[in-house]
């Protein structure tokens, strides 16, 4: 098989997988939306290399078809629990102790507030700027990019930087369910959505406004069966207005970095994991890390001690061990293959699968801890199609954080149902 033919049985897989859960049901459902996801990024991936400057940035490359006949179903085996749980079949959503649940929400409030005063000087630092591009490659190397007033401001960013996402989904889960306190929860659904935007803008960070904002939609997507087509109609202009300073950022910190790259460096973002894959990692991965690159946070709780101490110093370390360059997108698998293995991610697939699909069911009724597991698998597969994004602290906190409010709102759960 040619190059072009090789990556063209990728992109119609994805493409075929995703048509095939749209038309099952005629419904949009989150099935469908992760795989129509990654078919747009595996077409990416079709378009990048087909462009004028790929061969002169990259040289000439050669693809197989053994990587995407492993990459594929690892891909599917982690977005099983997605595809299994048919969101447009739920019939009854699980309503929350109000008075519990507000309490908490003005918890998060206060902490929210907290942070958006303290980081206020880093966020106006970076939107004025005057080559944002300069200023988000001088903070790369920068330890403290985020100057906090003392110990415990830093330590109270972090954690809820683990919970950030969670909290999202909280948020959004709070206000379809409840019914008093309407002005509370969505001033709340829209702080909980505007933090991470707001902290990565002082990073100069374009991934997270766009994943932030892609998400979104897969929880409206997952939520929309509790809507009327008024309030669908609705969120679907807010999301436009949302979309518009995204995509006016995005722009503006791309052209200041790349210039008249721009749009070649967009086509390498939306597809490249899929062609570094195939063609500088399958088969030149030479060893494994095991906890040492991505979880290095659970290692220090066990008393283990990072092989680091700098980005720079991590990426050396990584480079040699694995024998492959560790600063490009090789999709979430790529980075649990440098963790664990090829057959080792699989058997993390299986087990992580498994277990969600047991505790998934019934699968016509929707709790709070099902919504939070299943969003933050979507946000794990959302940013997956370009790196694995529970690593570091942050990461190995959400990891954390999903797995004690799980724990928390099962505990507390009310066993009351809201019917469609």
């Amino acid at each position: 098989m040619s190059n072009l033919q090789i990556l063209f049985f990728n992109a119609i897989i994805f493409s075929i997988l995703s048509i095939y859960h749209y038309w099952k049901n005629r419904k949009l459902n989150i099935a469908f939306y992760i795989l129509a996801y990654y078919s747009i990024c595996a077409w990416g991936a079709l378009l990048y290399h087909e462009h004028d400057l790929f061969q002169y940035m990259r040289g000439r490359s050669t693809y197989s078809i053994v990587p995407f006949l492993y990459l594929i179903p690892v891909i599917l085996l982690f977005a099983y629990p997605i595809i299994k749980y048919d969101n447009t079949k739920i019939t009854q959503i699980e309503t929350l102790n109000c008075k519990l649940f507000i309490k908490l929400i003005w918890a998060f409030l206060v902490i929210q507030i907290v942070l958006y005063i303290i980081l206020l000087p880093s966020f106006f630092k970076a939107i004025l700027s005057s080559n944002i591009g300069d200023y988000r490659n001088t903070t790369y190397d920068d330890s403290e990019i985020v100057q906090f007033p003392n110990y415990f401001f830093n330590i109270l960013c972090r954690l809820y930087m683990g919970a950030r996402n969670v909290v999202i989904l909280i948020a959004a889960y709070g206000l379809v369910v409840i019914k008093s306190h309407k002005r509370l929860l969505k001033i709340f659904l829209v702080t909980s959505l505007c933090f991470p935007v707001y902290i990565f803008t002082a990073y100069a960070s374009r991934a997270v406004m766009v994943m932030t904002f892609f998400f979104i939609l897969f929880i409206f997507v997952f939520l929309s069966v509790f809507m009327d087509i008024r309030l669908k109609k609705k969120i679907v202009a807010y999301l436009i207005l949302i979309l518009v300073p995204i995509s006016s950022a995005f722009i503006f910190i791309s052209n200041s970095r790349f210039g008249n790259l721009a749009t070649y460096m967009f086509y390498r973002y939306l597809g490249e994991s899929f062609n570094n894959y195939n063609t500088q990692f399958f088969y030149d991965l030479k060893g494994n890390t095991w906890g040492g690159a991505y979880f290095v946070f659970f290692r220090k709780l066990v008393g283990v001690s990072s092989n680091y101490k700098t980005t720079r110093e991590k990426w050396e370390w990584l480079d040699n061990i694995t024998g492959v360059d560790t600063h490009v997108f090789y999709t979430f698998v790529g980075g649990l293959n440098i963790e664990f293995g090829f057959v080792g991610t699989i058997i993390i697939g299986l087990l992580l699968s498994s277990f969600m699909i047991k505790k998934m069911r019934p699968y016509n009724a929707l709790t709070l801890p099902k919504f939070i597991a299943l969003g933050m698998l979507g946000y794990t597969l959302v940013n997956g199609a370009f790196f694995f994004v529970l690593q570091g602290d942050w990461g190995n906190l959400e990891i954390l954080f999903t797995l004690l409010f799980c724990f928390l709102f099962t505990k507390y759960r009310t066993r009351k149902y809201i019917y469609k």
